[in-house]
């Protein structure tokens, strides 16, 4: 296990890979097996040595800039939408509003407020918004946030509780062609024994698609181990 330290390279060996590491007593590394679950322009830079078609096709994976804005209210500060009887609203581009969506969290989840407050996570960025996650710093980010919600839920009330997480080039784009080009890095991939791709850059970006994509590989390297551990 080594922990706080980059993989600097990666080459490909008659068995196995050579992995290349920062920092650290030893700085190489033999491997019989790379899972790589990084976002796809990382994985691209890492595998160009190793096979440079697969790494022209993750290149082509585009990503875009996005930020969650989580406030924390009284709920009696939320006028007419106190009851916060919903799950949120998404905002569609025809409005030209400056946020994507919202979500009333502690409608969502349980304990994510006391039972006389309430939180929101507003998002923003993303395809023609990625200046406000990218240039904004964050108290005129909070001063957009809170005007935007003024217009849409009527809330002028200042929020108890306010944060920014910022996710620049966080957010894989499936634009059209990509699972075409998903399938060309499989098999790309699957003629280099030992390597595994993972992640939100390939057949799904949410928590499940991620979790399924994951345990695919753990069912690989099972696989890969179980002739390994029958030689030792």
């Amino acid at each position: 296990m080594r922990l706080g330290c980059r993989v600097t390279g990666l080459r490909r060996l008659s068995s196995g890979f050579e992995v290349t590491l920062d920092s650290g007593p030893d700085r190489t590394l033999q491997t019989d097996a790379v899972v790589i679950a990084t976002p796809a322009f990382i994985a691209a830079n890492l595998l160009e040595p190793v096979e440079p078609r697969l790494a022209a096709l993750l290149r082509q994976v585009r990503y875009v800039s996005t930020a969650t804005v989580s406030l924390g209210y009284r709920r009696a500060d939320l006028g007419a939408y106190s009851d916060l009887n919903g799950f949120g609203f998404m905002v569609p581009k025809s409005e030209n509003r400056q946020i994507l969506a919202c979500t009333w969290s502690s409608t969502k989840f349980d304990h994510r407020a006391p039972a006389d407050g309430a939180l929101l996570r507003l998002f923003v960025g993303g395809d023609s918004k990625e200046h406000l996650v990218e240039n904004m710093g964050d108290e005129e980010l909070f001063a957009l946030i809170q005007s935007e919600l003024k217009i849409t839920m009527g809330i002028t009330a200042t929020p108890l509780v306010r944060r920014i997480f910022r996710w620049p080039k966080g957010n894989a784009q499936y634009d059209v062609g990509h699972l075409d080009r998903v399938t060309e890095m499989e098999q790309l991939a699957a003629t280099i024994p030992g390597l595994y791709l993972t992640g939100s850059a390939f057949r799904g970006i949410g928590l499940p698609d991620c979790i399924k994509s994951a345990l695919t590989t753990v069912e690989g390297l099972m696989l890969q181990a179980q002739p390994l551990a029958q030689n030792v």
